[in-house]
């Protein structure tokens, strides 16, 4: 188990034959999504979080799930949603629950061209500090990658014998 974290948690960027996985980048703003529900980080394009995933950048893919969380858009949502009359306190719960857990989603399970979500990428990249992060930060490991979950894509990478040395 301590040999795969290891593997896990050595990074490869700037690594020799490295494929990019996504076509835009963190300096790459446009998306075809529009961005009415604040899909999309405040800065940096549609897949920033990818990209921090892949850099082993801890400290964006928090300050990322901040500024995403404290998006205008999805704070008047909020807003709105919370002023339902009391009388209505079960149904504004629910409400509530549901547009927090979909507007995560669309940052946690944001597929990129390769049709990897931030946690796949970390994973790819063997950036186990990132991994963690992006669970603390609300991230479910629920997403298939190719049809398997993300205990094979872990395994399957872990059990590369050069991502072990």
């Amino acid at each position: 188990s301590g040999e795969s974290e290891a593997g896990l948690a050595s990074g490869v960027s700037g690594a020799p034959g490295a494929r990019q996985f996504r076509q835009g980048s963190a300096s790459d703003s446009s998306s075809d999504e529009d961005d009415e529900d604040g899909d999309r980080p405040a800065r940096g394009g549609a897949f920033s979080l990818h990209d921090a995933a892949e850099r082993g950048d801890v400290e964006a893919v928090r300050v990322l799930a901040k500024q995403h969380l404290e998006n205008p858009a999805y704070l008047q949502r909020k807003a709105q949603i919370e002023a339902m009359p009391e009388e209505e306190a079960a149904r504004r719960e629910l409400m509530l629950a549901a547009w927090s857990k979909d507007h995560r989603r669309r940052l946690f399970e944001r597929r990129d061209h390769e049709s990897c979500t931030p946690l796949q990428v970390a994973v790819l990249w063997r950036q186990l500090d990132v991994l963690r992060a992006l669970v603390e930060v609300g991230s479910t490991v629920a997403p298939l990658c190719n049809g398997s979950p993300i205990t094979h894509l872990i395994l399957g990478v872990g059990s590369i014998r050069a991502h072990r040395e």
